[in-house]
């Protein structure tokens, strides 16, 4: 018997707005297949998919009627049904995938597995329609611990190399120190492990008073401050890694700072409810960074082989460094995943943990 499939979906406009939408199986059409996703993580980088889904296109990878929208969560999904040629049942692929117990996509295959070829998806860059086979995966890891810590930090580690890779073509832009906002995120842990391993300019993390003997422990930053000593930041060179989209503190750091910011740079916004379109009111104004393009460039630099070489030993060495500081926390149902959004949201979970959730009707491994 066929199972209804069950849809988390947020208010656009206000992420803390949610409904669960049951949405009842109907016949596979041709070129399509079926995936039942298995788990997810959700993570301060998944609420930022939503907070900047109008910008960036995010709610159009799964569309749905407004003011509703799809969030797409990164994790892992199993083929159950195909009428896709030469798509396989039972295969488990590694991606974004919305909110969700189940999806039906348009795919065809592709060397490392699965591509969406939905029309609406044409315009998205690959590596977020794309659909990695666990068995063709460069990078995977076995088992259920290691495949979670992938879904927690693979996309968190590849941003993070990315923004180093960016800074180290730069020469960290002539900065002596590199001043990381919401330093216990994991895309900022990622990127400080990368960068501290270059020796790059002086990292400094910044942080709440609760989580600042978390960041102390990681070993990552060569100084660590609550957000109530910004105005005590050496006032030399520097750049800004922003994670935490919180535009006092940032309007504060670029106050303290002013000239002495040779580069911006906006990445995430782990402070919900924070951000606001009024730049700040000293230093050069912030840029965007968007990942896909700093990986089109990093590509282009080292090549395939030797791009993918970093990727692999850089994911491998962050996963098992992650072990030291980060649990997994494994969950089941509705209830439960809208619990760990609104938790993500509110900033209430701590960055030691790590949230795997699943709507699929069998509980995640592990």
């Amino acid at each position: 018997m066929s199972r209804p499939k069950l849809y988390l979906e947020v208010d656009r406009k206000d992420p803390r707005r949610t409904r669960v939408v049951e949405e009842p199986d109907a016949a596979l059409a041709a070129g399509h297949a079926r995936l039942e996703i298995e788990r997810v993580a959700l993570t301060a980088n998944t609420a930022t998919y939503a907070l900047l889904g109008d910008r960036l296109g995010y709610w159009d990878f799964y569309p749905c009627p407004a003011p509703w929208g799809r969030v797409p969560a990164i994790g892992w999904a199993r083929v159950v049904e195909s009428a896709a040629p030469e798509v396989a049942a039972g295969g488990l692929y590694f991606g974004w995938f919305p909110m969700a117990s189940a999806i039906d996509l348009q795919v065809a295959p592709a060397p490392q597995g699965l591509i969406d070829t939905g029309a609406h998806r044409s315009e998205h860059a690959p590596i977020y329609r794309s659909f990695t086979l666990s068995e063709r995966d460069p990078v995977y890891q076995p088992g259920a611990d290691a495949e979670d810590r992938h879904a927690l930090l693979r996309a968190a580690f590849t941003t993070g190399m990315l923004i180093d890779a960016f800074f180290a073509g730069r020469s960290d832009c002539g900065a002596r120190q590199i001043v990381v906002l919401s330093a216990s995120s994991k895309t900022a842990i990622a990127f400080a492990h990368e960068a501290a391993r270059r020796s790059a300019a002086t990292l400094v993390g910044l942080t709440s008073a609760r989580n600042l003997e978390f960041v102390r422990g990681l070993g990552c930053y060569a100084e660590v401050s609550t957000y109530e000593a910004i105005e005590s930041l050496a006032a030399q060179s520097s750049v800004i890694v922003d994670m935490a989209g919180n535009a006092a503190l940032l309007d504060r750091v670029h106050g303290h700072l002013g000239d002495h910011i040779a580069h911006s740079m906006r990445v995430g916004a782990s402070h919900f409810g924070a951000q606001s379109a009024q730049p700040p009111s000293a230093g050069p104004a912030p840029e965007l960074f968007f990942a896909p393009t700093q990986s089109q460039a990093m590509l282009a630099a080292l090549g395939p082989e030797a791009f993918m070489a970093r990727m692999r030993a850089g994911l491998a060495a962050f996963v098992e460094h992650s072990a030291g500081w980060l649990e997994l926390e494994r969950s089941q149902g509705p209830a439960a995943m809208e619990r760990v959004w609104q938790d993500t949201l509110a900033g209430r979970v701590s960055p030691a943990t790590g949230q795997i959730v699943s709507l699929a009707s069998s509980p995640a491994p592990g």
